[in-house]
């Protein structure tokens, strides 16, 4: 079965555990390139107005939630990582709050729209 693609390698532990097929992990795959690419352009794109800022937020929120369907996992935001990836979020992105309610920095241009 293959599982990467590009700079995206799947846990093939978890893969295994969730039963997936290669049509899973190929969606999957079409998820994170489709998140990659959103990423992208949020990060070399000028300065963007809040609500076009907001409108990337929300896209990105939905393909982590495809995501965690696709990994046949319950959808939950605490489990989130998009963040992580953003130069513009000044909120603490250790792993620490993995799975739990992560702090909003108050001066965080992505979280405080």
């Amino acid at each position: 079965m293959n599982l990467e693609r590009g700079e995206t390698k799947l846990n093939p532990v978890l893969v295994k555990q969730q039963k997936l097929t290669q049509t899973d992990v190929d969606k999957i795959l079409d998820i994170h390139d489709e998140k990659i690419e959103l990423i992208e352009k949020l990060m070399f794109a000028p300065i963007l107005p809040n609500w076009k800022t907001k409108e990337f937020i929300v896209e990105l929120e939905g393909l982590e939630f495809m995501c965690q369907k696709a990994w046949k996992l319950p959808q939950d935001k605490k489990m989130h990582t998009w963040y992580r990836d953003l130069d513009h979020c000044t909120c603490d992105k250790s792993l620490e709050w993995f799975g739990k309610e992560r702090p909003i920095a108050d001066d965080c241009p992505l979280h405080n729209l």
